[in-house]
Parts: C-alpha cells; structure tokens; sequence
C-alpha cells in the first residue's frame, strides 16, 4: 500500500508528473500517534494482504524524521501482530506482546510483517540515512530517467542536480542497500532509451530496473514504433556476451483493471484512504471523494468497521467510476497511451518466458 507523507516535492519540475503537489488539511502522519497509525495499518493489510508500506508521491524524505520514527516503531512492534493474535485493542492500548517467529503469520525475513519501501528523487541524501536503511532494510525506488540530457529534459533539473543524483546511485549500490531504479520515458526522448539503460548500468552500476512508459502524454504512431525499436534493442543485449546480460526488470504483474493506474490502497497525506492511486492526480481532485473508503483520523472502531463493510464488489464499483472519469477526460490520447504500456508488456512477456 502507498503511505503519502507529504503531496509536496523539493523539486517539482517534472513536466509529466500530474500529481497535485497541495497538501490538504494537515499532515496526518506528521501528527498522529504511532500506535494508532500501526494499528490502522495493520487493519488495512489484514484486509487487502498487502504488508508492504511504500511511502511515495511528493518526495517522502522531505519527511525523513517522521519516516523514521514510524519504521522503528513498526518494526519494534511486528514481534506480535495480526488483529486476531495479538487483539487490535492490545495494540491500541501499546501493552507488549512476546510471540516467537514461528507463531507471527507472514513473518517478514525472520524478523516483521511489514516491509518497507521508499520512492525519492534521491536529492535529499545524507550519510547518516544511509546506515538507516541497510539497518531496517528499506528498499530505495530511485527516480532516473537515464543519461544527462534524458533526465534533466524529462525532469526540468540543471545539471548540477543530476551529475548530484548519479553520484547519491553509486553510494547506495556499494553500500548494499536494497534498490531499484525507476526508468520512465517519454515520447520526446524515447529514441534514447537503449542507450539511457546501457548509461544507467555502465556508468552507475545500476542492475535491477523498473521501466514504464510515461501516461498520457501524447503518444503517436511515430514514438510508438520508436519504443518498440529501442526495446528491441535492449532485448538483444540482454542476451549472453550483451551489454546489458546482467540487468533485471522487476515489473510485476500489477491489478490494472483501471487502465493505467495500479489498483493500490492510499493513504493520502491527510491520512484518508483510498483504493487507487489516481486520487494523487490533479484532475481527480474533484472526484476523489466520490471514492474514500475511511479515515485514519476516525476512532479504531468506526475505521474498522468501515473496512468490513468494503470487499470486491465495492472495487468493482470505484473501478467503473474511475474508468468514466477517465474515458470522459482523455478519450482522445488514452488509446495510444494503452498501447505503449501494452508494447513493455509484450517486452516483459518475451523476458519472463
């Protein structure tokens, strides 16, 4: 699931990102308490299977200090969770509970339930940070674009900023610390691609990959059949004795019933839940509450109780809406821009046989 620290970002600059940078209301995680985030939590994983906590969308280390705190706490407390074992009461009320690995369900790498993921620009590094998350083991999802003129066209950054971040990459690669680089691209640099990936691992060291082609944003016949070629590309060097034989693509299968956004619980930096990832987008403001399935603000037992009443059916439901919410703003673009992630999907198909 994705935590929203802050809609904010220290740069701001990236011409395809629609994410309303506003933070509405306070912060949530700022504030509250975090025995009663964790409990929340808990609930909202219990129900959906999902125990990892991505803190992504406006730059999460702007946050760093209340990140922080809430890992340590989470993981001190994962020695004895589920609702039904540990009783969600016990973990309101913070009283310990001792139960062995073996008897925690999910067990985490022999030690939590709960993983821990952040999304960054990376810009913000400090050394000390560093130590931190080999310590808890958070896995960084690094935003690169590829070579210089690829990144700061796509990300409106100055050079200085870039030539900042491929050196923040190389010290996480060699300190060991779990990554992927997120790659995305868009139509105007496209035909850098294969050369962008052979940049990323050549010169950075950068191996495991998460790829997407940008959405809505214009894609034509033309830049199409561009990606299809530099992927092409990369494919072959792929093979043994290429380039590119050591790098990886971690692309999962992802619920995109909604085309283009991943079906994943939120919880905006207001601390109100949602079931997709567009309620982050600019042009869903207005639409977004059409959608809110709780508040983490509400007392445990009226969260709880409106997370029994949400199943499948009501994903169905948000689903349809979102996908007329969709088809009534971009009719026009979102065939193409379907096709481009249907041509990655191809690519992936070809690397998963």
């Amino acid at each position: 699931m994705i935590l929203v620290p802050t809609r904010k970002c220290n740069t701001d600059t990236c011409g395809y990102c629609g994410v309303l940078k506003t933070d509405s209301g306070n912060l949530y995680f700022q504030d509250a308490n975090e025995t009663e985030v964790y409990a929340r939590l808990l609930l909202l994983a219990e129900k959906t299977g999902d125990f990892e906590l991505r803190f992504f969308w406006g730059e999460p280390l702007l946050q760093f200090d209340k990140m922080k705190r809430l890992i340590q706490y989470i993981s001190y407390r994962d020695t004895a969770v589920t609702p039904a074992d540990a009783g969600i009461d016990n973990i309101v009320q913070n009283k310990p509970i001792n139960r062995s690995p073996e008897q925690v369900r999910g067990w985490h790498k022999g030690k939590r339930l709960f993983s821990f993921v952040i999304n960054t620009n990376l810009s913000l590094l400090k050394d000390d940070w560093i130590q931190f998350f080999l310590e808890y083991d958070v896995k960084l999802i690094i935003s690169c674009n590829g070579d210089l003129y690829s990144h700061c066209q796509t990300r409106g950054v100055v050079k200085e900023v870039t030539l900042k971040l491929y050196e923040n990459i190389q010290r996480i690669i060699s300190a060991g610390i779990a990554y992927q680089i997120n790659i995305v691209s868009t139509p105007d640099v496209v035909a850098r691609l294969h050369k962008n990936f052979v940049f990323l691992h050549e010169k950075l060291g950068g191996k495991v990959f998460n790829f997407l082609p940008v959405n809505y944003n214009g894609w034509d016949d033309a830049s199409l059949a561009i990606l299809e070629s530099e992927l092409e590309q990369v494919w072959q060097d792929m093979q043994r004795g290429g380039k590119l034989q050591d790098i990886q693509f971690i692309n999962g299968e992802v619920d995109n019933r909604v085309a283009l956004f991943n079906a994943e619980l939120v919880v905006d930096s207001d601390g109100r839940v949602y079931p997709s990832m567009v309620i982050l987008e600019k042009f869903f403001l207005e639409e977004k509450e059409n959608i809110c399935i709780a508040d983490m603000r509400e007392d445990i037992e009226a969260f709880e109780s409106k997370l029994s009443a949400f199943d499948t059916e009501n994903f169905s439901v948000y689903d349809a809406y979102i996908n007329k919410v969709l088809q009534k703003k971009f009719a026009s673009i979102q065939q193409n821009d379907y096709r481009s992630s249907e041509i990655f999907h191809e690519f992936l198909e070809r690397i998963w046989k």
